[in-house]
């Protein structure tokens, strides 16, 4: 097995958040390589009501590009708060004692989901899309 690295990361994690339609907000501050051969890749994230001002996603070495490209797509989406419906940027609460999320989008307008809907339907996204979405 080849083993990713931290170029092709680097390449990755741009390309997709051009695909999440965010460059304007977010850009890839750094890759790096952990002691266990682990991916570190950090973010920045500059939008207004961000939650995350820095964050990184943890990518193992043994992935291939694709799986590291579906895991960056499915974190930066948790993350940034990704509209489940329109795939655009939105605003997200937690309910309090519920496992429901608020959400508020320009697109969509208001609306509730359940956690572990929201869940399904962002992992759902790549396999809609083939791996591309």
């Amino acid at each position: 097995m080849i083993r990713i690295e931290a170029i092709q990361l680097q390449r990755l994690a741009a390309e997709t958040l051009r695909k999440l339609n965010v460059v304007d907000t977010v850009q890839v501050m750094d890759v790096r390589e952990l002691t266990d051969g682990m991916w570190m890749v950090g973010f920045e994230d500059r939008a207004p009501y961000t939650r995350f001002p820095g964050f990184e996603i943890g990518i193992q070495q043994d992935w291939s590009p694709e799986h590291a490209a579906r895991e960056l797509r499915f974190e930066l989406r948790n993350k940034l708060w990704i509209c489940p419906t329109c795939q655009r940027r939105a605003q997200m609460r937690r309910i309090v004692d519920r496992q429901v999320f608020r959400i508020e989008c320009e697109h969509c307008g208001r609306f509730e989901m359940d956690a572990a809907r929201l869940e399904q339907l962002r992992r759902s996204l790549d396999e809609a899309a083939g791996g591309d979405g």
